[in-house]
């Protein structure tokens, strides 16, 4: 990468990323249960995405039936799972006293 002054960098500096600054008190605790949800909603995304390229391979011809039924428990397992923790953590912010709660 060549700077504005004709001096080459091998590695650019990586930007940080503004969510991920630190935030303290009452307003910080509900901004990391908001993160942590905001990941496992993703998470249960991508899990949904490859349920359905699952149910996509077992629906052709000539497919390996049971490899594909056992990979679409995995998958189910996985999100129950996610659902869970997801359950969990929104229990956790209504607890009394948590953060939601106040």
């Amino acid at each position: 990468m060549t700077v504005c002054d004709g001096t080459s960098a091998s590695v650019a500096s990586k930007p940080r990323r503004p969510d991920r600054t630190p935030v303290g008190g009452e307003f910080g605790e509900l901004v990391g249960l908001w993160r942590r949800g905001r990941e496992i909603e993703a998470e249960l995304r991508e899990v949904r995405g490859r349920q359905d390229e699952a149910i996509a391979y077992l629906a052709r011809p000539g497919s390996n039936l049971r490899l594909g039924a056992a990979y679409l428990e995995r998958l189910r397992r996985r999100q129950r799972e996610l659902r869970a923790r997801l359950r969990a953590q929104r229990a956790e912010a209504w607890r009394p006293g948590g953060p939601l709660a106040r």
